[in-house]
């Protein structure tokens, strides 16, 4: 164990303790007193518990029981210090503890508890005989567990065994929620989708947007067209082949020139416009959301999507967006 800074740096003169015994040296001699308190310590506590704060707390108590110690009462230094160094190592665990010392002590006697039935019964009992040998409600034991388990706490960094070996705990922690990149390619990917369905020709975008935007029932939408059930279905089924074909033949492109600027050699022959193969309505469909192509303005509206702030009065039309991407896109 190395000096800790502040003997080095305490303002305070070093000046001998009574008797004319210098505190400097007695600390310095003893640092190893702090490492052997240490370490019973460490043995009965979990281990996320950091070590280094336990030594900066004993050498903090190291120093104290220097200065207070006494030649003349005739306890040797080494029996005085051990007490302050333990007392101040164990005074810094309980604050540090989230766990309140009782609950600590249940969940003490629920493990001395479980301990002894399994030796008797020559298994693991459950929460049901542990709460009968202690004389108290099944909820209880499992009120105290849970209390001990709150205050179990780890490091990302950490370590853990598994079938493919040592691994850090960060590796096992999944984040339900969008990375960074995925939630822009989203938001992009959303704003591009609202602007294609704003040019719609007006019937397929009233059938589009009130069935999977607006949530509307067939009937309602039927009616502010003057048309049938069936006939929004069909609308509906010919705006979604629109979308799909376009946006499609939209991200095809932009594959084939991310793939031609990354290409350090120009390829043989350049890739068939799929254009071609659209039909007259189509080819003009696509010709107008290429004319409105705006990448900037894709991300504002797709985030806006994300956030709610697009979202109908009548409903959260667009949600987080996934969804209606599947159903409109595929």
């Amino acid at each position: 164990m190395g000096v800790p800074r502040f003997l080095l740096t305490d303002p305070r003169p070093s000046a001998p303790a009574a008797g004319g015994v210098d505190v400097d040296a007695l600390v310095l001699q003893h640092l190893p007193l702090v490492g052997h308190c240490v370490g019973e310590v460490m043995s009965r506590v979990p281990r996320h518990v950091d070590r280094d704060d336990r030594e900066g707390a004993g050498v903090e108590g190291l120093l104290q029981a220097a200065r207070s110690w006494r030649p003349e009462t005739g306890v040797p230094f080494s029996a005085h210090a051990r007490t302050r160094v333990r007392g101040a190592i164990v005074d810094e665990l309980r604050a540090s503890d989230w766990a309140s010392r009782g609950a600590r002590s249940r969940a003490r006697q629920a493990a001395q508890t479980t301990e002894q039935l399994t030796g008797a019964l020559g298994r693991v009992p459950s929460d049901t005989e542990v709460a009968d040998a202690l004389g108290v409600a099944p909820a209880q034991v499992h009120r105290v567990r849970a209390e001990t388990h709150r205050s179990y706490l780890t490091s990302l960094e950490e370590t853990q065994g598994s079938e493919d070996g040592e691994r850090a705990v960060h590796d096992s922690v999944r984040d339900p929620g969008l990375s960074p990149e995925e939630h822009v390619v989203l938001a992009e990917h959303l704003g591009r989708l609202r602007r294609a369905v704003d040019l719609l020709p007006a019937r397929v975008r009233e059938a589009v947007r009130g069935h999977y935007l607006d949530e509307e029932p067939m009937a309602v939408i039927a009616a502010r067209l003057g048309v049938t059930d069936s006939r929004v279905s069909q609308l509906r089924a010919e705006g979604v082949a629109l979308l799909r074909t376009v946006l499609a033949e939209q991200a095809a492109q932009e594959d084939a020139e991310q793939h031609a600027s990354l290409s350090s050699e120009a390829p043989a022959a350049p890739p068939a416009p799929r254009c071609a193969a659209l039909s007259p309505r189509e080819a003009a469909y696509a010709a107008s959301v290429a004319a409105t192509a705006d990448t900037r303005a894709s991300l504002r509206t797709g985030a806006a999507v994300l956030s709610g702030a697009l979202a109908p009065a009548r409903h959260q039309a667009y949600g987080d967006g996934r969804q209606h991407r599947t159903a409109l896109t595929g």
